[in-house]
């Protein structure tokens, strides 16, 4: 019982990883479906295969650090990585943005 309890920071670090991964893989994917304009099918499509791959992910690193068992510490992590690198990345471009539009005035 020991073990699993000292497991329980790099457990977090993992997932928090994890949220951070997926992000970083969506962002782009975003901005080049926004960009390319598909149809309605297709995106249903895509959106239903990503979360299958993020969900199968998630449920793989579940079963190989945590076995299997889902503990509420993990999705926060995972949210928290999310959620920290969308407002990160919104900040960077926010301010890549304004950089350039000021140097364009």
């Amino acid at each position: 019982m020991l073990n699993i309890t000292v497991n329980q920071p790099l457990i977090f670090f993992i997932f928090f990883t994890f949220g951070i991964v997926t992000f970083l893989i969506y962002l782009p994917l975003e901005k080049l479906i926004n960009k390319t304009k598909i149809n309605k099918v297709l995106l249903f499509i895509y959106d239903t295969l990503f979360c299958l791959i993020v969900f199968t992910t998630f449920f793989f690193l579940l079963l190989k650090f945590n076995y299997g068992q889902l503990r509420f510490y993990i999705v926060i992590s995972t949210l928290l990585g999310i959620f920290l690198t969308n407002k990160i990345f919104t900040f960077i471009v926010a301010k890549i943005s304004q950089r350039r539009y000021n140097r364009l005035s």
